[in-house]
């Protein structure tokens, strides 16, 4: 599963379609940096601990909101979220 979203090329001013995908080692890593396991994640963030598996094994997608419940919970700095909800670009 991956987030999309239009971009408008600084070249030649057109439109393409940006596909991001989860990072799910990262999201993993800082859990674990955090002392903290998946299930704790779950419960401070308000999710069960099925749903935040299947969202981190890309299963289904972590909404906006999840997202910022995620960078409160492992105090991520806006570059970590973005490197996290938002990684790996391909242009299609």
């Amino acid at each position: 599963l991956c987030m999309t979203r239009k971009e408008t090329d600084s070249m030649n001013g057109e439109k393409r379609l940006l596909l991001y995908h989860l990072d799910n080692r990262a999201l993993k890593a800082a859990i674990i940096r955090n002392g903290m396991t998946q299930e704790q994640l779950a419960e401070m963030i308000g999710l069960t601990p099925n749903s935040i598996s299947r969202k981190i094994n890309g299963k289904n997608e972590f909404t906006l909101g999840e997202a910022q419940k995620i960078k409160e919970a492992l105090s991520l700095s806006s570059e970590e979220v973005s490197s996290i909800f938002f990684a790996k670009r391909v242009d299609n």
